[in-house]
């Protein structure tokens, strides 16, 4: 068994009653409370090491700091982690010391400190990796103190000549040395120089373990291309199937259908990665909640042939409310739709579809006001030039072929919005087609791990007709004439209008317009607006927090607008 051996010295400052880290760093310096420690670090099992960094190693030493006692502090029980997983950000793992400190009085503390690793630009690589974040805590787990300390050049240089292997012959030693900076380097690497890392790009990750809903099992009926409807979900034989409906019954409430963006699957609304979807909030609220996707959706086949947005709403839309008024036995359904599932919830109400008591609509409006980069794209008219090589759509694959890590390349280099790296594939495809769909602070890793689930094949045609609305500044049919806003008359109902006040892909500004749109036509009072800071688009409907921050005001409208 292989033993790594090395030490370590880092130095900062800590202040009691800090409530954060930099106001403890802040504080100390000012106040000459310094906070380090010297400690020495061994991997008792490197290769176990090199398979899982979580892997613990043993910690020992001293911390001194002043503030708590004139004398070092003696390390017990110290552990360290080279990396570990943070579930509840994206791409981001924590370098981990914990110990407990023995003052020479007698007095306990616990010494809990991390550095933060997530994909940035290269040039963070450095503060990352040698910047401590330190809590100090009673043996109560009340904090007494916090700061920042760091290693400097010096120290650094002096912790990679401490390094000795032990236990084993020089040659195994230094090919287990070997296999842990390659593992070492390639993670960061992979975070912080992803252009370099083509392969660490396509590696497949284990599917993260999710939970099972909290609901009751659903139900499901498709519906074929001569507009009949069967029970169950399509077999894949079934190659005409073009409509799906899945119901949660959870109450009295309702019906509640959820529709989805373009090229997804409405599946993406029970994702159960986060501690409350919005299908078992509406759930638990007693709704009668149904999954609508409609011929765009990645679980269907007719995702992958030609139509248009008029197809959605004109078709699409009435049909499923018809079905479900039907099957459900009510005269009006309420209705919730994301993205393309919004726009064409109001289209198709502006075209004639009747049976609608209340609606949700999610970022884009008939009025969408597209961010500086879908306005690029839709300038240069890409959908028609990717026309000229013949392709029928846009697919988010991440298989690890020579197309498509050229592909890549070239997606990396188009810029994102600020402090949205990413070193997965799925979100420069995300951010190319349509424009990144999330803030990463808003997803848990279990959520961004499965978002290539969530998305597939979006056909030209519609990317086309959705691109000349965007260009227009207002829902238009697919030739560009104005079928739907000289119809306004007919959005007599309460419709509660959501936006993210960070969204690159359809910025507030649209939303609101649509409102004064409605206001200026229905008087004000029965149309409402929402704008959540912090959020962006799809993660104020798989957000780790939507279900506190977002979820109450939907079921708020819809249990304003049940009766």
């Amino acid at each position: 068994m292989v033993q790594l051996t090395f030490a370590e010295s880092m130095k900062g400052w800590a202040a009691r009653g800090a409530e954060d880290f930099d106001a403890g760093c802040v504080s100390g310096k000012r106040a000459g409370t310094p906070l380090s420690f010297d400690v020495s670090i061994t991997a008792e099992d490197l290769e176990a090491v090199t398979d899982d960094p979580a892997t613990p190693c043993r910690l020992e030493g001293v911390v001194h700091a002043p503030e708590l006692s004139d004398e070092p502090l003696e390390i017990s029980e110290g552990r360290f982690r080279l990396m570990v997983p943070d579930l509840t950000r994206t791409e981001t793992m924590h370098m981990r010391y914990e110990m407990l400190l023995i003052a020479a009085d007698g007095i306990r503390y616990r010494f809990d400190g991390f550095k933060v690793i997530r994909t940035e630009p290269p040039w963070r690589a450095w503060p990352a990796t040698t910047t401590m974040f330190v809590t100090i805590s009673d043996e109560h787990a009340t904090p007494v103190c916090r700061g920042i300390i760091t290693i400097g050049l010096r120290d650094f240089l002096r912790l990679l000549r401490s390094m000795e292997a032990s236990g084993a012959s020089w040659m195994r030693g230094v090919r287990a040395r070997s296999n842990f900076g390659r593992m070492f380097l390639g993670r960061l690497v992979r975070r912080y120089a992803g252009a370099l890392d083509l392969l660490g790009r396509y590696r497949e990750d284990e599917t993260p373990a999710v939970r099972a809903l909290t609901v009751a099992e659903p139900t499901s009926e498709w519906r074929d291309g001569a507009g009949a409807w069967h029970v169950g979900i399509p077999p894949t034989s079934a190659r005409d199937a073009n409509l799906k409906l899945t119901r949660y019954q959870g109450g009295s409430k309702g019906p509640v259908l959820l529709a989805p963006g373009f090229g997804m699957n409405a599946a993406s609304f029970s994702l159960p990665t986060v501690d409350t979807t919005l299908v078992e909030f509406l759930y638990d609220a007693g709704y009668d909640v149904w999954l609508f996707d409609y011929r765009a959706s990645i679980d269907l086949p007719s995702c992958h042939t030609s139509f248009d947005i008029d197809a959605i709403a004109l078709e699409d839309w009435p049909a499923a409310v018809d079905r479900v008024r039907a099957v459900a036995g009510v005269e009006s359904v309420q209705l919730l739709g994301h993205c393309v599932g919004s726009v064409t919830i109001m289209m198709a109400i502006l075209g004639g579809m009747e049976g609608v008591r209340s609606a949700v609509c999610s970022q884009f409006t008939v009025h969408p006001r597209p961010g500086w980069l879908n306005r690029v794209k839709n300038t240069l008219h890409v959908g028609e030039v990717l026309e000229m090589f013949r392709l029928r759509g846009v697919d988010d694959t991440a298989a690890p072929t020579l197309p498509n890590k050229a592909l890549d390349v070239a997606m990396a280099v188009l810029p994102v919005p600020r402090g949205e790296q990413c070193g997965r594939p799925v979100c420069r495809w995300l951010n190319a087609t349509y424009g990144l769909t999330h803030t990463h602070t808003q997803l848990n890793e279990a959520t961004h791990e499965m978002l290539d689930d969530a998305f597939g094949f979006g056909n030209l045609r519609g990317i086309k007709h959705l691109a000349r609305m965007h260009r227009l500044g207002r829902a238009v049919d697919a030739n560009g004439e104005d079928r739907y806003l000289p119809h306004v008359d007919r959005l007599s109902m309460p419709v509660l209008l959501l936006q993210g006040s960070m969204n690159p892909i359809f910025r507030p500004s649209g939303t609101r317009t649509t409102l004064r749109w409605l206001e200026e036509h229905h008087g004000t009072g029965l149309h409402s607006y929402l704008e959540f800071e912090d959020y962006s688009h799809l993660d104020t409907m798989i957000g780790a927090r939507a279900a506190q921050d977002i979820f109450p005001a939907i079921v708020e409208h819809f249990d304003a607008t049940n009766a």
